[in-house]
């Protein structure tokens, strides 16, 4: 992506890839990006070819809040997405 780098747009960030080096290399960057008000990480498998749109090569992995069922709960509902 080196076409893009020095460039600034208005409603795009440009993320940099980051090489995962396990499971709690993985857990840090996630939790910095959700500090820093990120929603989560896209986990890509080395050996899948790139290709346009969605692939099976692709993981999400976010946390998110069922927002109506924290009014009846003392604490709030986290689940952990894996698609």
């Amino acid at each position: 992506m080196t076409h893009l780098e020095g460039k600034s747009f208005k409603y795009l960030d440009i993320a940099k890839k980051v090489v995962c080096e396990g499971v709690t290399h993985m857990e840090k960057m996630f939790h910095d990006i959700l500090d820093g008000g990120g929603e989560g990480i896209i986990l890509r498998d080395p050996s899948s070819p790139l290709v346009a749109g969605r692939s099976p090569g692709y993981l999400k992995h976010k946390v998110f809040k069922l927002f109506p069922l924290e009014n009846h709960l003392k604490l709030p509902l986290l689940f952990l997405e894996i698609s």
